[in-house]
């Protein structure tokens, strides 16, 4: 079988797998490239590392929600990997790309999430323990949580 035509079916056979799934997890990259996926429309959309994308791209995905948007993220996480921006030049840019995600409901700081009301803040995470998130208070307004001794994450609603 010629290569063309194994990726041609491959294609074929992914599409409808993905039309039919109860559950899709992607990525923002391959949400907007893979065809039957962006063409997809999705009761739910949960957008995981949203700080790490675009406004753009995290609007693409939530726009194809029917009832929910959920945005999950993390302060101090890596932001988007963008080209070399002048948003000095460009407002729209400056406004529209260049700030985080979370900037665009107000939320600018850890203390910012957990007094917005849709927010639900994580204020122990079990990732890291101690010696990685470095002393205490420090790292919890650095990164909005503190180090937890294991088990499950324990969350507080704002």
């Amino acid at each position: 079988m010629a290569r063309a035509q194994y990726d041609k079916l491959a294609r074929d056979a992914q599409g409808e797998i993905i039309r039919g799934a109860g559950v899709v997890a992607t990525t923002p990259a391959r949400f907007r490239t893979h065809k039957a996926v962006f063409e997809g429309g999705y009761d739910v959309v949960l957008v995981d590392q949203a700080g790490a994308a675009t406004l753009p791209q995290v609007l693409l995905a939530v726009g194809k929600a029917r009832t929910t948007a959920v945005l999950l993220g993390a302060f101090m996480q890596l932001g988007p990997v963008l080209p070399d921006l002048d948003g000095k030049k460009r407002p729209d840019v400056a406004r529209w790309v260049l700030r985080e995600v979370f900037e665009h409901f107000g939320i600018e700081s850890p203390a910012a999430a957990v007094n917005h009301p849709g927010c639900v803040v994580l204020d122990v995470q079990h990732r890291s323990g101690p010696d990685v998130m470095g002393p205490g208070e420090h790292s919890r307004v650095r990164r909005g949580a503190e180090a937890g001794p294991g088990g499950a994450a324990s969350g507080r609603a704002a």
